[in-house]
């Protein structure tokens, strides 16, 4: 004992303490005696087991590039309508960026159509007479239907021309029918607008009533169906591509046979056609504006509830259509 620990009695005790110590603490760091294999063995194993007992259990594995359920698909869908709504409106502010007009087209092309359709079917066909504002007549038609057939073209080809922001990113490919149904829509605003302030301006007049609250559902339930159409399309042009070319042929028979541009009550009397119009959702749509902005009448229920079965039967079966072939688009 030094000096110091005489006079600290305290500290020499704690450091005869601490020399005891680590004899046993460096045995118990050095593990089992060399000449005790069995002890090692047994000791390694339980360091091992304790290990593997303390991994967590790793995440589930899933397909890469499967199609998920319909539910996880549709809240992954809804995950990604801001890069549907961002890809959109970026898409319908330059479509037409380079002509000289711009987006003046948007609603200057359906103001053509109309005047075109007028000048044959009222100055030159006169299929005008007996009605009482054939313009107005024209104009609903022309501009709504419109919008049914630029959402039918949107759909077509969709997936082919898409095919490298399909390879590169992943995401829901639902999100481009999405993107293409927000884009249509956002053009079509002007659009709707132009079609009455038109029916307003030109004579015959026609005023704003109280039954055009009434729009605003009749235009949701269209572009539901419009959904429904641009998801159907745009599978069946990835598979069929020729189909394409047809779409615009079928577009003037679909046209034509809804009533867009003359009273299908006064000029047809078949009755097998007739059937077909009371079954063309396109049809009841033109005749439910038409009743509430130049009728002034409250439409039946009949034309509303086929509608509304369309709308809703088209969008379940568009969207399950297409999500059943989502493994495929792309690959080839």
């Amino acid at each position: 004992m030094t000096p110091a620990d005489e006079l600290h009695p305290r500290r020499a005790v704690d450091v005869a303490d601490a020399g005891s110590v680590p004899a046993a603490d460096e045995s118990a760091d050095r593990g089992p005696a060399e000449g005790d294999p069995a002890q090692g063995r047994r000791g390694n194993g339980s360091r091992r087991g304790g290990e593997a007992r303390r991994e967590p259990a790793g995440p589930m594995l899933h397909e890469v590039g499967g199609r998920p359920p319909l539910g996880v698909y549709i809240t992954r869908l809804l995950a990604r309508r801001h890069f549907a709504w961002t890809h959109a409106s970026a898409q319908a502010l330059s479509k037409n960026s380079s002509n000289v007009l711009g987006n003046i087209w948007l609603v200057l092309g359906p103001m053509l159509d109309a005047f075109a359709y007028y000048v044959i079917f009222a100055l030159i066909l006169k299929t005008d007479r007996g009605m009482p504002n054939f313009f107005a007549f024209i104009v609903l038609g022309v501009f709504l239907f419109r919008y049914s057939m630029k959402s039918l073209n949107a759909g077509s080809g969709l997936i082919r021309s898409s095919k490298g922001l399909i390879r590169g990113f992943a995401f829901p490919r639902a999100a481009l029918p999405l993107a293409a149904l927000i884009r249509e829509a956002i053009s079509m605003v002007p659009v709707i607008i132009t079609a009455l302030v038109l029916v307003v301006a030109v004579p015959p007049h026609e005023p704003p009533n109280r039954l055009w609250i009434l729009l605003p559902a009749l235009l949701a339930l269209q572009t539901v169906f419009n959904f429904g159409l641009i998801l159907t399309t745009a599978r069946l042009t990835y598979h069929l591509p020729d189909l394409s070319s047809l779409i615009s042929v079928l577009s003037r028979f679909w046209m034509y046979g809804s009533g867009v541009l003359f009273s299908v009550e006064r000029f047809v009397d078949s009755p097998g056609f007739m059937t077909f119009m009371k079954i063309n959702p396109l049809f009841h749509i033109l005749a439910i504006a038409r009743s509430i902005v130049i009728d002034e009448t409250v439409p039946p229920a009949e034309p509303w509830l086929i509608l509304t079965a369309w709308s809703v039967g088209m969008l379940l079966f568009g969207f399950i259509y297409f999500w059943r072939g989502e493994v495929n688009y792309g690959r080839e």
